[in-house]
């Protein structure tokens, strides 16, 4: 061997040497035929930041851990005040899922506030009713009582935005024609089923809105109202007439106008509305049915506590309890007295449970128990034992037992 050709063997060993040494080093690897060159690490401060990030998310992760735990932690009423809190900060519905039974309820109550759609939440329509008018009166938002399923509650939520002085009006339309007017807002009207007679009575107090009656029959009469014309009623004919005379003589309290309908099944109403709207008892001997006019002098007897309409009315159980009706309006146990012998007991059993004065129950004949009952009452209610003295021997231990 020259040593030429030891010295090509010994560069190739060196130069194997070096490429062993990188490829254990890292610097470079073999894939497939290739070498590829690492690329350069990230620098530092990228490397820093994130470990930034990942420490800043961690510590963010913990504090809502111990958040929760503080909650957790509490006595069952903090606990349950606690989560509500953070249930209305975060608006989380789901916060309350973590509440059983009342404390869910509650919690459910006092985040549909936020949004009335929460309460859909709850367990059944009872419990979802009472929640939107809870809301709907906390809010002071009447829109949102139609959704109420329950129609007692429904009225309930609509009438406590009513003016105060038509809350105490007999019907829907008495209602909330009654706030139209207080208002000043016609658009109240479309609450009622009635809404015509509605717009009638409000274009007659405030202003003509007639034209937004959509029935050709209900404007014209609404027209004739408000002209105070019962003539404008001749553009109609036969029944649509006769209906309008019947609407201008309950708007306009004139019964007379009564007298121009051809048909008794508007005359007959006409005649029995107007009669007790303007407490003319004449009018009540004007409809052709019997129980018409005898609920007609019943009506206006308990409207004008007057007990000598009821001598008017024929059948005799109606008769008995308008008179029964107008004695316990006046706690007066002497109309009982008036009253048929076949009714008079029930007449005594229905007073002595009102607060009756003792000059009245003196009045009840002593043959009726119902005297003693009425003597108890009034000595239990007004602490006196000297009213003890007038019940029966065999009960007047106990009615001064009661009385002290």
């Amino acid at each position: 061997m020259t040593k030429f050709d030891a010295s090509i063997i010994i560069t190739i060993l060196i130069i194997s040497l070096i490429i062993i040494s990188l490829f254990i080093t890292g610097c470079i690897e073999f894939e497939r035929e290739y070498i590829t060159v690492r690329p350069k690490p990230k620098s530092i401060t990228n490397i820093t930041e994130i470990v930034t990030n990942n420490v800043t998310n961690v510590t963010n992760n913990v504090t809502i851990t111990e958040e929760e735990v503080k909650c957790e932690e509490l006595t069952e009423d903090e606990k349950e005040k606690c989560i509500i809190e953070r249930a209305l900060e975060n608006e989380d519905v789901s916060e309350c899922y973590s509440l059983e039974n009342q404390s869910f309820i509650k919690c459910i109550y006092s985040i549909s506030k936020l949004n009335f759609n929460y309460c859909y939440k709850l367990n059944n329509t009872i419990e979802i009713d009472l929640c939107i008018f809870n809301v709907s009166i906390e809010n002071k938002n009447e829109e949102i009582c139609g959704k109420i399923l329950n129609a007692t509650l429904k009225k309930k939520c609509l009438i406590s935005f009513v003016s105060e002085k038509c809350k105490n009006k007999t019907n829907d339309l008495e209602i909330y024609a009654c706030d139209a007017i207080e208002k000043e807002d016609e658009n109240r009207c479309n609450l009622t089923e009635n809404r015509s007679t509605c717009l009638i009575r409000f274009s007659k107090e405030k202003k003509n809105v007639c034209n937004k009656i959509e029935g050709y029959m209900d404007r014209v009469s609404c027209i004739a109202v408000v002209n105070n014309n019962d003539n404008e009623c001749l553009v109609l004919n036969g029944s649509q007439r006769d209906y309008c005379y019947k609407i201008f003589a309950i708007e306009r309290e004139s019964c007379k106008s009564c007298d121009k309908i051809n048909s008794v099944v508007h005359s007959n109403p006409c005649y029995y509305e107007c009669a007790i709207i303007t407490l003319n008892s004449f009018y009540c001997s004007k409809p052709t049915e019997e129980i018409l006019r005898d609920n007609c002098y019943k009506d206006i007897a308990v409207l004008t506590k007057n007990h000598s309409y009821c001598d008017e009315i024929k059948l005799k159980r109606l008769k008995a309890e308008c008179q029964i009706k107008v004695a316990e309006n006046l706690l007066d146990m002497t109309i009982c007295d008036y009253v048929d012998i076949l009714y008079r007991r029930e007449c005594y059993i229905r007073m002595i449970g009102l607060p009756i004065p003792l000059e009245n129950c003196l009045k009840i004949n002593e043959l009726y128990p119902e005297r003693d009952t009425c003597l108890l009452n009034a000595a239990r209610r007004e602490k006196n034992i000297s009213i003890c003295n007038y019940v029966s021997a065999q009960i007047r231990e106990y009615c001064r037992e009661i009385a002290r």
